[in-house]
């Protein structure tokens, strides 16, 4: 079996690597989807979407982010086996966020010239921003900290929850990508021992409400209320969940697991086939 990154940002690299492996006897070819860019960018693109769909299924098995994802690629024409990660692991070294409190409000981590909702924003809660390409004014309730890679960003974390927010929620695109994808902020933040809060429409809310491992919210602007109505014992035990969840993710749990599901999956497909052949 050989395992793939995709996409590599280079096409033909990439299909020059698949066509040499396949000419070998007896090997499987899994790919690891990153991002799916026909559904990122050109959704309604359908001459991108079935480039990138034929593509794919060349491959014998694909691990995708999760069971949203998963059935957008089957929706669109994807009949090789898939696996879903569920969630990126994060290697993350360094201490959980043991000592903060509801008080200390929010921390949002990333590039933030993508995030200029953050300027329009109207909360109270406090809210900690980290990541190149600030601008130049924000709301009072807003503090900007600096820039730090991504193995030093856990560090400067001064905040009771992560922020999981891509593109501007309350308007017209509703970030659709969110619907499908697995953000590595929020990764960086449960590694760290954040709970995360997350818009309710993103697949990650599933993750999160069956983990137990933050809130979901349908627009910016009920944080205030969500975290007036937080007690310490609730955000207590949101941090014990976490910490099971940022432990396994320090360990490569989630794609060891899709791993081993790969195994079984293209077992199965292989079953599958020679029953079919043989029938």
């Amino acid at each position: 079996m050989i395992v793939f990154q995709y996409p590599m940002y280079s096409r033909i690299c990439e299909k020059v690597m698949l066509k040499s492996v396949k000419k070998k006897e007896n090997v499987k070819t899994v790919v690891i989807v990153h991002d799916v860019d026909s559904l990122r960018f050109g959704k309604h693109n359908k001459k991108k979407v079935s480039a990138e769909i034929k593509y794919l299924n060349e491959f014998d098995c694909l691990v995708v982010h999760n069971n949203h994802m998963k059935k957008w690629l089957e929706d669109n024409g994807i009949r090789v086996p898939m696996v879903s990660l569920g969630i990126f692991d994060y290697e993350n070294s360094n201490n959980q966020n043991p000592n903060y409190s509801v008080e200390d409000g929010l921390v949002f981590a990333g590039n933030l010239w993508k995030s200029a909702f953050l300027k329009q924003i109207n909360i109270k809660t406090k809210i900690q921003l980290l990541g190149p390409n600030p601008l130049s004014h924000y709301p009072q309730n807003i503090r900007y900290d600096g820039k730090y890679s991504p193995e030093e960003v856990p560090m400067h974390f001064k905040a009771a929850f992560g922020l999981v927010w891509d593109g501007d929620l309350n308007d017209n695109n509703l970030a659709e990508y969110t619907m499908y994808n697995n953000p590595h902020k929020a990764s960086l933040y449960l590694s760290s021992g954040l709970p995360v809060i997350v818009w309710k429409d993103a697949a990650l809310s599933d993750f999160v409400v069956s983990n137990k491992v933050g809130f979901v919210i349908s627009k910016l602007d009920d944080i205030d209320s969500m975290m007036n109505q937080i007690t310490q014992q609730d955000y207590h035990e949101l941090k014990k969940n976490v910490k099971r969840i940022s432990l396994q993710m320090r360990s490569g749990y989630y794609i060891k697991t899709a791993m081993e599901n790969v195994r079984r999956a293209l077992k199965k497909n292989s079953v599958l086939t020679r029953v079919l052949i043989t029938g």
